[in-house]
């Protein structure tokens, strides 16, 4: 049996655009800092010093806020940033950048979960493959976040990293 759905609207009813629930400088934390890349406005936080630097790159959808369990103890290793990729978040829309990935020059580490129901296991798999000397991680038990889901896990995988 399927079940239809129809709702009705009256001929007297208006349509108004959906006012937006935050003015922009509402959402800019104290410690939001913007920078212009290539055109783009791109928000991103940092903590710590030292002699390394991790940038944390979020999954879809998500945003620098995804980081917060995490920023502190990455910052005990030294200078973390975590920015907003191009529109997510507080950064402005994208140029593409996904054809460069074979360009990039640092040392890399890809964390993933065994269980992401998002972005397939297999195409992080890929990505790590695309980028020069890129190391993987997949934790198990975890899904598209494993920074949240497992972040003791998630910062055993990044000292092992370090430390190698």
């Amino acid at each position: 049996m399927s079940l239809s759905f129809l709702r009705l609207v009256p001929s007297s009813f208006q349509f108004r655009r959906r006012q937006e629930p935050f003015p922009f400088s509402q959402l800019v934390d104290p410690d939001s800092q913007f920078i212009e890349v290539k055109g783009l406005s791109v928000h991103y936080k940092e903590l710590g010093a030292g002699n390394e630097t991790f940038i944390l790159l979020h999954g879809f959808g998500a945003s620098v806020y995804t980081w917060c369990e995490v920023m502190q103890p990455f910052a005990e290793l030294g200078r973390v940033v975590a920015y907003d990729r191009p529109a997510f978040g507080l950064t402005s829309r994208p140029l593409g950048l996904a054809e460069r990935l074979a360009e990039l020059s640092l040392p890399t580490l890809v964390i993933i979960g065994d269980d992401d129901r998002l972005v397939p296991t297999a195409d992080s798999v890929k990505l790590a493959a695309e980028i020069p000397a890129a190391a993987l991680v997949i934790i198990p038990q975890a899904g598209h976040l494993p920074h949240e889901e497992k972040p003791a896990e998630f910062m055993q995988a990044v000292r092992a990293w370090l430390e190698q």
